[in-house]
């Protein structure tokens, strides 16, 4: 197994990459870095190649050509049982929450510790209700989650991503489904995050919040990466 590199400045690292998705290619030829505290927006047109660059680098689609190193794993020939040992280290949040209605909040956050490897009831007690004040829902704790709004839910999302401790998140349009109010909301709550020193890289179309929330950009634009630039 890969051994993730201790007091690293890079978390992530990609050299000469070809994104595929089945055979067909994505993008090309991508070399970029993002340390440790980068804030790093990945924007482009839908269909230009944004998320099939974040399923690359948390395991879902194999990586054939290039080298992309992140959290210390070489993704380049990883083997799948070492996949979720990488995702741990990585904080993934999606536009859609995908939680289970049918458990509170508490039982969903239980849900991951458990899938990896914790056993300690009071250890998970304790990391649920750290990670819930963070994000400030520790009064949801025994609600639904079909009980909550949008953007609790996606605060719960942003708890989840954070239980482990990661050195990076990957976010996939997390205010996609947001009304801008809330969307304001969630960034604010991102910014904190980063400025504890944890690396986001978020994918979004919304050019309102990259102006009021600067960060680096990289842009996904007819096959290539382009760095520090933004479409009209």
């Amino acid at each position: 197994m890969a051994n993730p590199i201790e007091h690293e400045e890079k978390v992530l690292l990609l050299e000469d990459v070809t994104i595929f998705q089945e055979e067909r290619e994505i993008l090309s030829n991508l070399s970029f870095s993002i340390n440790k505290g980068d804030f790093v927006y990945l924007v482009g047109r839908t269909g230009s190649g944004k998320s099939s660059l974040l399923k690359t680098l948390y395991g879902d689609l194999r990586l054939t050509k290039g080298r992309a190193q992140v959290a210390g794993f070489e993704l380049k020939g990883i083997n799948r049982n070492e996949i979720p040992f990488l995702r741990r280290k990585l904080g993934i949040i999606f536009q859609d929450f995908q939680l289970f209605p049918d458990r509170t909040v508490e039982e969903n956050l239980e849900f991951v510790l458990k899938a990896t490897g914790q056993t300690s009831k009071k250890k998970m007690v304790q990391r649920i209700t750290q990670v819930l004040a963070d994000v400030g829902l520790e009064s949801a704790k025994k609600k639904y989650t079909f009980q909550l709004s949008g953007g609790e839910q996606q605060r719960v999302v942003i708890a989840r991503s954070l239980l482990n401790d990661p050195l990076l998140l990957i976010a996939d349009e997390p205010t996609g489904n947001l009304d801008p109010e809330v969307s304001i909301e969630i960034m604010e709550l991102f910014q904190r995050i980063n400025n504890r020193g944890t690396a986001i890289l978020m994918a979004t179309h919304n050019h309102y919040l990259i102006e009021k929330f600067p960060g680096n950009i990289l842009m996904c634009k007819d096959g290539e990466l382009i760095e520090g630039e933004m479409e009209e």
